[in-house]
């Protein structure tokens, strides 16, 4: 799936609480691992900050008891030469000291102290890197500094100065930190992988917790999606306890419960409406067809207008009972009691007594069953499904084109086979249908207002098609043509032996 097409869809509640969560903690994550990075150079600025403090309370303290001891004025010269022989004890490897003084140049310890800190497997400008190193730290500032850092050359280093007592000029100091900055980078490097391993391990962790604290939803989710009318007659397959759901969910195992009452008292009514109309409304409209067709066959020289009268009783009673059948199945369909069987059956055959018995029909000279110019018939056609249901199909798509198609234009019904389908196409030559309605024609009870006004229909016919196309294995799509009009493809299995698998026999209720 396309990034596009991922952040484009609405975000499922768990999914932006979790998001949410890895969000939130990897922040602190990153927020802890940056503070303690912030610790440790804190940390790192206040041992500084007492070792300078400790060097410089010491040096003012020999300087002073040198002065003592001497129990005279000294003079400048041996107070340079003190200090120089104090700033070199004081100086070592990491830290070096020596002291700016007013109009003088700067008082340094000796010099292999002070290469001590610059050692480096150069040799070559060895004092030009010491003294712009110097001039980096400051050689001759004035004043108190605050510690600061700084990189020299691939080093870290912190410096400040502090002055002494007496006016004996200022102390400055220069210590090597140690830190180069690839070692930086390595460390930032490490932080974040731990950033990136803590965010991963709390992502399987929030998952893991959902998961468990999502179950009982899930479990409610599932009895939810579970129900639907049993031919047993009952509406769902488990009962959810009140008592053992989460106090946040009880509200919702209460409505569900209710819910399934309602529903279960509402099909158990339309499955015995289902039962009465099939009596009440099927039986006494078959008589009335068979009746009026017995009496048209039977009945000579009757005046014009009872024939007209009997022949319009024959034509909207044989409308009506196909209407309460389609009716009938859909409701069946929804209760879960319809029944269709697969047995192996010639669609030639069935066509070809279909052709005979819609030829008294207003509309059945126009249809043109020329599937005989496409096949072979030497030898016959079987198809897997149910030969009566199959009829009713295609009695449904016949009277559609019929409705939606000039009076004399010609309804073509084609057959083609292949080794594993055989297929029925019903092509008119009406206005067509819009792609924007080629999917919503199957819905039941949606007509296509454009084409529809001004002639009868329920809306149910296709969805009977599509109903029991699928239930016998088969299915049924609208395919274009060069020509305006419509072209529905009826397609089942196709049979090459001369029995049907023993499963394929067996009925399938629905």
């Amino acid at each position: 799936m396309s990034p596009v097409g991922l952040f484009s869809r609405p975000l499922s509640i768990r999914r932006r609480i979790g998001l949410s969560t890895i969000f939130v903690m990897s922040s602190m994550y990153a927020g802890i691992l940056f503070n303690a990075e912030l610790v440790i150079y804190r940390d790192r600025l206040q041992r500084h900050e007492r070792l300078v403090m400790a060097l410089t309370q010491v040096i003012d303290s020999d300087i002073s008891n040198y002065a003592l001891q001497a129990n005279r004025p000294l003079t400048q010269s041996e107070i340079r030469n003190q200090f120089e022989r104090i700033l070199t004890r004081y100086s070592g490897p990491r830290i070096f000291v020596w002291l700016s003084q007013k109009n003088q140049p700067p008082l340094f310890p000796n010099a292999s102290t002070f290469h001590s800190i610059t050692e480096t497997s150069e040799s070559k400008s060895k004092l030009q890197r010491e003294q712009r190193l110097l001039e980096v730290a400051g050689i001759n500032a004035s004043g108190m500094q605050k510690p600061r850092i700084f990189t020299y050359q691939g080093e870290t280093y912190f410096t400040c100065s502090i002055p002494l007592n007496n006016g004996y000029g200022i102390l400055r100091f220069l210590e090597d930190v140690g830190v180069s900055p690839a070692s930086n980078s390595s460390n930032l490097l490490l932080l974040i992988l731990i950033w990136i391993a803590l965010v991963i391990l709390t992502t399987v962790v929030i998952q893991a917790i959902f998961a468990y604290a999502l179950l009982p939803i899930r479990r409610l989710e599932h009895a939810i999606s579970t129900i639907m009318l049993r031919p047993s007659g009952e509406v769902d397959s488990e009962t959810i306890s009140v008592a053992a759901q989460p106090h946040e969910l009880k509200g919702i195992a209460i409505a569900y419960s209710q819910l399934s009452s309602r529903l279960q008292d509402s099909w158990t009514r339309q499955n015995l409406f289902v039962k009465s109309i099939s009596h009440e409304l099927l039986t006494p409209l078959t008589l009335i067809t068979s009746s009026s067709k017995r009496l048209l066959n039977k009945l000579k020289g009757i005046e014009p207008n009872d024939r007209t009268l009997l022949s319009s009783t024959y034509r909207e009673s044989s409308r009506l009972t196909s209407l309460v059948r389609d009716l009938l199945d859909l409701a069946r369909s929804d209760t879960g009691s319809l029944t269709i069987s697969s047995d192996k059956f010639d669609i030639c055959h069935e066509l070809a007594c279909l052709e005979k018995d819609i030829f008294d029909l207003p509309w059945g000279h126009r249809v043109e069953f020329n599937f005989q110019e496409q096949l072979d018939l030497s030898r016959e056609l079987f198809a897997f499904g149910d030969a009566q249901r199959f009829r009713q199909c295609m009695l449904n798509l016949l009277e559609n084109a019929a409705k939606y198609s000039a009076e004399d234009k010609q309804i073509v019904v084609v057959i083609t086979a292949n080794a594993e389908t055989i297929s029925v196409q019903v092509r008119d030559s009406g206005p067509g249908i819009p792609l924007s309605e080629r999917e919503k024609i199957f819905t039941p009870f949606y007509r296509d207002s454009s084409n529809s006004e001004g002639i009868s229909g329920s809306g149910i016919g296709l969805a009977i098609v599509r109903l029991l196309m699928e239930n016998m294995g088969g299915s049924v799509k609208l395919v274009d043509m060069d020509q305006p009009g419509s072209c529905f493809i009826l397609e089942l299995q196709r049979s090459l032996s001369e029995a049907p698998p023993a499963q394929e026999t067996e009925s399938s209720t629905l």
